[in-house]
């Protein structure tokens, strides 16, 4: 009786409609067409984000339009992203490297998203000291929370949902 219990439970999973045992963070941001699946819908939770791909997030998350024009050396009027760079660049929400870039198609490390995600949200002041002070303001604000993120390391997809997803909830 147990094994026809467990099996059945377990055949009953599989049918589950998408979203009704999701998380919170991810049905939120896909309401919002924030989150988008790929074109068979999947939405590869664990695969790493661009820069480019987490500004547009980002910018989504706050309503924000994409911009006319972009001024880094590796963002042209042709790319997908040249309206994303330029707006999150005017709305103080990244800056590019030294050297005139903004890397788009780089992997978007956590201390770069976190970065990104306070100064979007307000909770850091640019002078407290990249990347401590934007993630201290972050762990004080709970964005953070259950993550385990590593300095240099590319933030998955689910990681850049739940910091947007926490960061909306203030």
């Amino acid at each position: 009786m147990k094994r026809w219990m467990a099996g059945a439970v377990a055949g009953l999973m599989l049918f589950v409609p998408a979203g009704v045992m999701a998380d919170p963070a991810v049905d939120s941001l896909r309401e919002q067409g924030i989150l988008q699946g790929d074109e068979q819908g999947a939405l590869k939770l664990s695969e790493p984000v661009t820069r480019a791909e987490f500004a547009k997030m980002l910018l989504g998350s706050l309503k924000l339009p994409e911009a006319k024009e972009a001024e880094f050396s590796d963002v042209r009027p042709a790319d997908w992203y040249y309206g994303v760079m330029g707006a999150a660049a005017q709305n103080g929400i990244l800056n590019g490297f030294e050297d005139g870039t903004v890397r788009p198609e780089a992997f978007v490390t956590y201390e770069q998203a976190v970065t990104m995600t306070a100064m979007a949200s307000g909770a850091a002041n640019p002078g407290t000291g990249y990347p401590d002070g934007y993630i201290r303001a972050a762990l004080e604000r709970g964005y953070l929370d259950r993550m385990d993120a590593l300095m240099d390391e590319a933030v998955t997809r689910e990681d850049a949902v739940q910091l947007i997803y926490r960061a909306q909830q203030e």
